[in-house]
This record gives C-alpha cells, structure tokens and sequence, in this order.
C-alpha cells in the first residue's frame, strides 16, 4: 500500500499478518508497530478489497458511477471501475473478474492529484506466506 506524504513522495506500507507486525517506508527511513488480533483480522478483511472500499459500494451516495468497462490488468481480466467521491474526489479500480479481489486502485483529489495508491504486485491462488514477501535492505527500522 502507498500513501503520499505530506513532503512529496509515498509512504509504503507492509502488512506481516502472520508476524502480528506492521511496517511503513519513506524513503530510507522506516517504522515498525506491532499489529493487536482486531488489526490482523481487518488487514485479513482488507487483503481482497483493500483498506475500506466496501463501505463505498455499501452505503448509498458514496460513490456516482463515471466509467466501467472490461479490460486487462497485468495480464489478468479485470472490471474496471472510474467513479467520482461526494467529495469530488475520483477513485478508479481494477477488480479480477475470476476472483473478486482488487489488482489496483487509485484515489485522486478533485484537484486530480494522484493520493493514494495500490498494486497488487503477486496473486496466486492457494497460501503465500509473509516471509515470500520480502522488505526493502536499505531502510533502517525504527521500532515503536
């Protein structure tokens, strides 16, 4: 997950669900916290939609359709979806059509600036274990 940062550039963030440890990069300075039950269980929600995209689908007004259609995503067959926030904002989204899960999003101000981002970089069926995923080498973790 990639949010901006209020100097420019994204913070990156890592999920460890099975390590109970969440990890956040910007640039080559990095934070560590431990992730309580309740947290692990929503990052374990979010894994197929990503952060809070169904209340957007579930509560009316939310979200006014501007554009959908079938396309690929990194090669896999996806539903996209470009739709304008009450708040003028616009949210467009990726979503497998085999599986239901999110491949990419992105949330722009009603500016058009580009604020927060997410690509799904591996997808396979079955269980990946968080120690597949791997951390940048070069960020020096500050544990809290």
């Amino acid at each position: 997950m990639s949010v901006a940062h209020p100097n420019g550039g994204y913070i990156n963030g890592y999920f460890y669900i099975d390590d109970g440890m969440q990890y956040s990069v910007y640039g080559n300075k990095g934070s560590k916290h431990e992730i309580g039950e309740e947290e692990a269980e929503s990052a374990r929600q979010s894994v197929r939609w990503f952060i809070n995209l169904p209340e957007y689908f579930t509560h009316l007004g939310v979200l006014k359709g501007k554009t959908s259609r079938e396309e690929d995503f990194n090669g896999i067959p996806c539903v996209y979806l470009e739709m304008e926030k009450y708040d003028g904002s616009i949210f467009k989204v990726h979503i497998s059509k085999e599986y239901g899960i999110v491949m990419n999003f992105e949330l722009y101000t009603d500016t058009g600036k580009k604020v927060t981002y997410f690509t799904r970089t591996l997808f396979e069926t079955g269980t990946v274990s968080d120690k597949d995923i791997e951390l940048p080498s070069d960020v020096n973790f500050t544990e809290y």
